[in-house]
């Protein structure tokens, strides 16, 4: 990737969301596959997004066709099996902005963990006591779930 390559897109889900495994030198590769688009047309897809990974299993276990996500990563154009010439963002991270299933993405981020593909949360470990602490990162995980467009200037 060249040093200029660098990308940050902001969008929801617009279409089917794709998942799957398939294999490279041997190894299991998840890939994962998504539209976005902020205030989509009728007919549109929106621009194609795609992680691979462990992240892209995370990110399947999030969300749905509606969730918000910001995504941090680079451009690239390849042919797709079909022969296809398509341009597309490649993700390395992705942020969850709205309409996201925290359960779902809970349950598969702890199989990850399990399987050794994720390191585990510092929520997993004991904190001496159980309380969140003010000023903690759990107060910019709310701040984060609140929709940019619902946050009023104060």
């Amino acid at each position: 990737m060249a040093r200029n390559n660098h990308v940050w897109v902001k969008g929801d889900i617009t279409g089917d969301i794709y998942f799957d495994i398939f294999k490279l030198d041997n190894k299991d590769v998840q890939f994962l596959r998504l539209y976005l688009m902020v205030k989509g047309v009728n007919g549109v897809k929106g621009l194609r997004t795609c992680v691979y990974g462990p992240l892209a299993e995370l990110v399947y276990g999030h969300v749905r066709k509606g969730s918000r996500l910001g995504a941090i990563g680079h451009i690239q154009q390849r042919t797709t099996r079909q022969g296809k010439m398509v341009f597309e963002i490649v993700a390395t991270e992705v942020e969850f902005l709205r309409n996201i299933d925290w359960e779902a993405g809970d349950r598969a981020r702890r199989d990850l963990v399990q399987r050794g593909l994720l390191r585990p949360s510092y929520k997993d470990q004991d904190n001496g006591g159980g309380a969140i602490n003010e000023g903690s990162d759990e107060d910019d995980n709310l701040a984060a779930a609140i929709p940019e467009d619902l946050i009023g200037d104060e």
